[in-house]
């Protein structure tokens, strides 16, 4: 009996050449669980206590590159990566002699490797199973290939950076928020302006920034436009007042904007601009004209407009 449940019986030798003939009986019922594996998208591959191979599904040859007659027999070690091969049987060895469960029943990821030697990231799953009318042991492992997942955030972790490094690339500070009025995103910008770390910024309400008696209204503001879809601010710009860590305010010109997720949350980004140096430029501007009418048709400095200033 084979661990593919093939049994083989002895029948008569032909009277004509001698020749030595048996019967094949396969049990049905593991032939049917069989077709079942092979036809699963994971890799599945069977151990013993040894370690040693009993069993691999198609996805398991066609991942590793094996054919199942070179698998089947060999120690599980073909197949570890990341310097566990030399390792495993002293890993299992551990298991059956104290019980203590690190990795049996958990998913983990790992490095496998593949018959041309290249190291790849995998989900492992490993069960227990218990074969009751033997006694034996055994041990099936799940394996999903994470190669292209890993890629793919590599990819979403470099655009992530680049966004980032965009955003704090800009001269006016950047704020995002969500529909809870938490904020989500800053740039170094913002940061400068209202004298706060990143780290204390992010996960606060936004109402942190508000100045000139807003902070406690933000979010009825916000609950406002989200159950009436009324838009006050969004798409607009306006000169308010914001507030430093250390409570001094500032004037800002302050634009938001509305962008639905892909899970259709709603996401607000505010776009601010310091308009401290502005105002002063503005009010040097107006003394300086003041100063110039003063001298062509003796008006004082600091009377008419200056004085209402």
């Amino acid at each position: 009996r084979n661990p593919r449940n093939i049994h083989l019986q002895t029948i008569a030798a032909c009277p004509c050449c001698d020749k030595q003939y048996y019967a094949m009986f396969i049990c049905s019922k593991h032939e049917q669980v069989r077709s079942l594996v092979d036809q699963a998208f994971d890799a599945v591959v069977t151990i013993d206590c040894s370690g040693t191979i009993c069993t691999v599904n198609d996805a398991c040859t066609e991942l590793f590159g094996y054919s199942e007659k070179e698998m089947v027999g060999q120690n599980i070690s073909l197949i570890c990566g990341g310097g566990h091969a030399e390792n495993h049987s002293r890993y299992i060895q551990h298991y059956l002699e104290t019980g203590e469960k690190k990795i049996i029943g958990i998913k983990r990821e790992a490095l496998g490797k593949k018959r041309c030697g290249t190291e790849f990231p995998c989900e492992l799953g490993i069960q227990e199973i218990s074969d009751v009318s033997s006694g034996k042991r055994y041990f099936s492992g799940f394996i999903r290939d994470l190669t292209l997942i890993k890629k793919q955030e590599a990819e979403l972790e470099e655009r992530q950076i680049l966004m980032q490094g965009m955003i704090n690339a800009s001269f006016d500070p950047m704020v995002e928020i969500d529909e809870a009025g938490i904020i989500k995103l800053v740039n170094d910008a913002t940061c400068n302006l209202f004298c706060y770390k990143k780290e204390e910024l992010l996960g606060s309400n936004i109402s942190l920034l508000c100045g000139d008696g807003h902070a406690e209204k933000h979010a009825e503001y916000m609950k406002k436009y989200i159950d009436t879809g009324v838009k006050h601010i969004i798409g607009r710009k306006r000169q308010v007042k914001a507030k430093r860590k250390d409570g001094t305010e500032v004037e800002i010109e302050l634009g938001v904007q509305e962008v639905v997720l892909g899970s259709g949350k709603k996401s607000f980004c505010g776009y601010m601009r310091d308009l401290t140096q502005q105002k002063a430029d503005k009010r040097a501007l107006r003394k300086t004209q003041q100063l110039m009418h003063g001298k062509f048709f003796g008006l004082s400095s600091g009377s008419g407009e200056e004085s209402q200033e």
